[in-house]
């Protein structure tokens, strides 16, 4: 009884001292905060922190009954375990994430990065998978063991972790009877009981029994049919909402009757159905020079809009820089739109799932609009690469062309401390919050919410593309070539697990 008293005593004492003193606490373990963020301290403390819902809490009760009930349990085995099913599973994260996002993109899985963690549950599920349960008979262990991991996992909503807390048993079953003496209960690795001193062979078929049980209960729910969920929709206010910006260059051997900004205005040309969307095409060459800006103009207007600029700015070189600032000078100036997306004429939205997608990042941006203030606490979205797909606040427009326009500057306007980068990257950087000529995030929101600074990242994110790259071998630049097969639709987004941003799982 005193042993068990000690047990409980050793996990839980350290879980009431942090409850005590919150600076004791730490973020929940995920492979992201180690592999993005490289904070190896959600790995270390993890086991020890409070639980942070109503859900987590049932999880530890059940957890202390659990230990309450254990005869040879020690602490330091239990943390090490967790310390084995928290690497692995870091590993596991990075495999499906950014190891396979882009090459095998069918492989990739958001929750194995994000999936969070805490407690002593993992470790728990763990010895009773490997060690069995004593007290039961052996037909009902599996049950059991089933009935613990169906019960953690749901109350956590922790797959990942516990599927990979069963196989971390494994390799250790494969191990321990070698660390284990043939006449007693004395062992190296781990506690076990009496029960479990059977011959190897007879303890290995009862382990992979429980293993089997504990991954049935947890990997089939995921196949389960699911309910269809109503197709999301744009928010209605403020109208009008979103205006989508296209921008066009002429290409080389691009056939006007088929070109690629037919293409990419096919696929966005259903949203001009809905309310408070308005798609227009920009250019800042003369259209004499441009035949597929002409063609288009003539199949699509007037559902969208067609405007080519003709500003002379010798005083700019021409390129991206221009060609962008001045296309968002013009959104802010003529456009009355609350949220401005940029996209380049060679990225179509990837079919109606995609429009369905933009849809849910919509409502994330106009969620964080409190009491109708003016000001979002994001700054906007990104739902696909380089410089398309980029959603700015009509707020951040007149900021995001000047600093476009001073690093189109040929009289290197740009203060010697700022480094001149390409223009995808400048507007990424702004929407980030991480470019010195753009304001940070804090100090706008310290400015808009008498000094409260709310949570989130600074933009919203899709977890995978939704938009789709077509002009690898058209590119508007003299002898530049992308690979065919690169930023394609259902790719990993390639900010996805950066502290910046917030996640649309898509």
């Amino acid at each position: 009884m005193i042993f068990r008293a000690l047990n409980v005593a050793g996990i839980l004492v350290p879980v009431a001292l942090v409850l005590l003193w919150p600076p004791l606490s730490t973020y929940e373990f995920s492979p992201r905060r180690v592999i993005h963020s490289s904070d190896t301290t959600v790995l270390l403390a993890s086991f020890w922190i409070c639980p942070a819902s109503i859900h987590a809490f049932l999880s530890r009760l059940v957890q202390a009954a659990i230990i309450s009930r254990a005869q040879n349990l020690v602490v330091a085995y239990a943390y090490a375990l967790w310390l084995a099913i928290a690497s692995v599973r870091t590993l596991t994260g990075y495999l499906l994430t950014r190891s396979v996002g882009w090459a095998f993109p069918a492989l990739f899985s958001h929750s194995a990065l994000y999936e969070s963690a805490s407690g002593f549950g993992p470790s728990l599920l763990a010895l009773l998978v490997l060690n069995g349960v004593p007290e039961l008979p052996s037909r009902l262990e599996p049950l059991f063991v089933g009935a613990i991991c169906a019960a953690l996992t749901w109350l956590e909503d922790a797959p990942w972790t516990y599927a990979i807390a069963t196989l971390v048993v494994v390799p250790i079953s494969l191990v321990q009877p070698f660390f284990l003496h043939p006449t007693t209960t004395t062992q190296f690795l781990l506690p076990i009981s009496e029960k479990t001193q059977s011959r190897t062979t007879t303890r290995a078929r009862h382990v992979a029994i429980r293993v089997l049980a504990c991954l049935v209960v947890v990997v089939a729910p995921q196949w389960l049919p699911t309910p269809s969920a109503p197709a999301p929709t744009f928010p209605t206010f403020p109208n009008p909402l979103l205006d989508i910006v296209v921008l066009s260059y002429p290409r080389p051997h691009d056939d006007p009757t088929s070109s690629l900004l037919n293409t990419t205005l096919a696929s966005l040309i259903p949203l001009a159905a809905v309310p408070g969307i308005a798609i227009s095409v920009f250019t800042h060459a003369n259209i004499n020079s441009h035949p597929s800006f002409l063609a288009a103009q003539s199949h699509f207007a007037p559902k969208v809009e067609f405007y080519a600029d003709t500003d002379v700015h010798v005083d700019a070189a021409a390129g991206q820089y221009l060609h962008a600032g001045e296309a968002l000078r013009w959104a802010a100036d003529t456009r009355k739109a609350e949220w401005v997306m940029l996209l380049e004429d060679d990225f179509p939205l990837c079919g109606e799932k995609a429009r369905r997608d933009l849809a849910l990042v919509m409502q994330e941006l106009e969620r964080g609009r409190h009491g109708g203030q003016e000001f979002l606490e994001r700054r906007g979205a990104f739902i696909g690469t380089g410089g398309s797909g980029l959603i700015f606040h009509r707020t951040l427009l007149p900021i995001v062309s000047t600093t476009l326009h001073l690093h189109a500057s040929t009289a290197s306007a740009l203060p010697v401390d700022v480094v001149r980068r390409p223009a995808d990257l400048v507007m990424q950087d702004c929407l980030l919050g991480t470019d010195p000529l753009c304001p940070r995030r804090a100090e706008v929101m310290k400015m808009h919410h008498a000094g409260r600074v709310a949570p989130g990242g600074n933009m919203v994110i899709t977890s995978r593309m939704i938009i789709d790259h077509i002009g690898a071998v058209s590119s508007t630049a003299a002898n530049r070539r992308y690979g065919q097969d690169q930023w394609r639709c259902g790719w990993r987004h390639p900010f996805h697990g950066m502290d910046e941003v917030d996640v649309v799982v898509v």
